[in-house]
């Protein structure tokens, strides 16, 4: 890699030195400025496409005794710049959800398909009648009559069924090993009261009777990865969305207020199959909409999806939600990555511990925390429809802001417990009780963002002027570094990347032909 670097930097200077010497023309150029265009072409390919120019490139500076716009337009449009944009997107946004689980353990398979056939070790208990985890044994499975026959040990309660050859949703065109009772396909079963369940919601199903499904799609398989793949899909939908607005020379704005997401095969197979088996990320699959008909494997394709007005853009997708799992968070997240503001704690600290102070219910009227909240607590309310630690909206028909079961002292109601304020620990909550939880101390103008949703921050964003400063500001970071720019700098590329109706490339543009950036540590303003 060296070697190859060393080769590139020559390609730079022996051109330009034949040059001089072949040419009587280079007599009367200036070699200093030719030899800085040649920096700015070298600065321009390092920073945008993360190699140095070719010696064709070079060449072409030479001949110009200029980097040519056509040749920064190219570096700038590169699927390079378009991957550091990626990266970008994922710095900013904390792209990394691998921490969350997405399937029940009822619906997790072990073993590997092969020399250990897929099972459900929290079913197996059921399944084979044994104390300990176990599979089935490694052997094709005995089927009499459409039941499925086991052998029992001597001595012991455990009775094991074989396995099936089945064609997994993630490889169809392979087949693997997993054991005969996992691998049903029942789609019903008798819940306690004997009436038929479908065995994916798991309420009251008698297990033994269900499995997989067909294909064993209500399933994740551990050796296949399959929850990774499906985590990852969400992250890369942000991702994508970012890198293809840019691409396609869309508004950038809409990465915040778009009311459509992409989708590929591994989160159209999620949305339709698996979202009722997930147990501990709270979702409302009522709320499921019509998925574009593609197969788990089908990675790279991606089709767009229309969405109810309330969602918008990034901050609604599931990656954002799930990231940031509290209102809080959420809004925290979207003021330091779409508005360059931080919630920072009063210069001289919070009272002490004992002052009566803390015990203001209020965080916007609580000493010390009141200097972050009075800001925050506004802007978290614009996700109060949404779910905390869960991807769906609060539905308005099932979730109202005031529910009159959740206002009675003492319920137990676990729904109301869950989504409602059922506790008030001070006497100023008391008028809140049975109220959404996102209500608690909402004044007129917090209600009013709790109905709008996500969109109406973005909008004012947008609007104000702070959206296309803070991006200015970012891009500059992520693509120059140094110099810092200076305020009216940034006020320059703002009112341009406004005016471009918030071309991210054209931002880009203007950020590496600014002066700052061409001349860099010899820019004098």
């Amino acid at each position: 890699m060296r070697k190859r670097t060393l080769f590139l930097l020559l390609g730079l200077v022996l051109p330009l030195t034949l040059w001089i010497r072949g040419s009587s023309q280079a007599q009367v150029c200036e070699p200093e400025d030719t030899q800085k265009a040649l920096q700015y072409l070298r600065r321009l390919s390092l920073d945008l496409r993360n190699y140095p120019p070719s010696q064709e490139e070079a060449m072409e500076v030479i001949k110009a005794k200029q980097v040519p716009e056509a040749l920064i337009d190219k570096m700038v449009q590169s699927p390079e710049a378009l991957q550091r944009l990626r990266n970008y997107h994922r710095d900013l946004l904390w792209g990394n959800i691998n921490d969350l689980s997405f399937i029940d353990q009822d619906f997790r398979l072990g073993g590997d398909g092969d020399k250990v056939p897929l099972f459900n070790r929290y079913r197996s208990t059921r399944y084979r009648k044994h104390t300990e985890e176990i599979g089935c044994l490694d052997e094709p499975a005995r089927i009499e009559n459409g039941a499925i026959q086991t052998t029992c040990q001597n001595g012991s309660t455990l009775c094991q069924e074989g396995y099936v050859m089945v064609s997994p949703y993630w490889a169809p065109d392979t087949k693997i090993k997993v054991c005969a009772f996992d691998a049903q396909e029942t789609m019903n079963a008798k819940n306690a009261q004997r009436e038929d369940v479908p065995c994916s919601t798991r309420s009251g199903v008698e297990s033994a009777f269900c499995g997989c499904g067909p294909n064993l799609m209500w399933c994740q398989s551990e050796n296949h990865r399959t929850e990774r793949t499906i985590q990852e899909a969400m992250v890369e939908q942000m991702l994508y969305l970012a890198q293809s607005l840019a691409k396609d020379g869309k508004p950038y704005t809409q990465v915040l207020t778009s009311n459509f997401v992409v989708m590929n095969g591994p989160l159209a197979h999620f949305w339709k199959h698996q979202a009722q088996t997930v147990s501990e990320i709270r979702l409302d699959i009522d709320q499921r909409n019509t998925y574009p008909d593609l197969k788990f494997h089908e990675k790279d394709k991606w089709v767009q999806v229309e969405r109810p007005a309330i969602y918008s853009g990034i901050l609604t997708m599931p990656a954002f939600l799930l990231k940031f799992a509290t209102n809080r968070s959420r809004a925290n997240r979207f003021y330091q990555a779409f508005l360059c503001t931080e919630f920072q704690a009063p210069p001289d600290g919070l009272p002490p511990g004992q002052d009566s102070c803390h015990e203001e219910p209020n965080l916007m009227k609580r000493c010390g925390c009141k200097y972050c909240h009075q800001a925050l607590e506004p802007a978290a309310s614009h996700w109060g429809r949404f779910f905390q630690g869960g991807l769906a909206t609060l539905d308005p028909e099932k979730y109202p802001s005031f529910l009159e079961k959740c206002a009675k002292a003492g319920t137990n109601d676990r729904f109301c417990r869950d989504y409602y304020f059922t506790r008030p620990n001070h006497p100023d909550e008391e008028e809140y009780r049975g109220y959404l939880n996102s209500y608690i101390f909402a004044d007129k103008r917090m209600k009013e963002n709790i109905e709008k949703g996500p969109r109406n921050i973005a909008d004012q964003a947008i609007q104000g002027g702070a959206f296309a400063s803070c991006v200015s500001r970012k891009m500059w970071g992520w693509f120059a570094g140094d110099p810092t720019p200076t305020e009216e700098r940034i006020k320059v590329l703002s009112d341009r990347f406004s005016n471009s109706q918030f071309k991210l490339l054209d931002l880009i543009k203007a950020v590496v032909t600014s002066p700052e950036y061409k001349q860099g540590a010899f820019y004098k303003p």
